[in-house]
């Protein structure tokens, strides 16, 4: 695996973006995280539509093959 993403600026250039919680409330969520902590308490994490390996050329050397196939087979450890 390496250390840093090949393939996106957010990664070295992080921005806000903002989620709502079930809750209700608006959690900031910065690029190069997955998650955040609301004020209720729950998780929120990012919208996986857009998720990088689903598109990135570096996925596979990024997260290793075999990960990524059982991502993209629905099977997460």
């Amino acid at each position: 695996m390496i250390d840093a993403c090949p393939g996106a600026v957010d990664f070295t250039d992080p921005k806000p973006i903002f989620v709502r919680c079930e809750c209700g409330r608006e959690v900031e969520i910065w690029t190069d995280e997955m998650s955040a902590e609301c004020e209720c308490g729950r998780t929120v994490k990012r919208d996986m539509k857009s998720a990088c390996y689903l598109w990135c050329e570096y996925a596979a050397e990024c997260i290793g093959e075999e990960n990524l196939r059982r991502i993209k087979d629905g099977k997460r450890e």
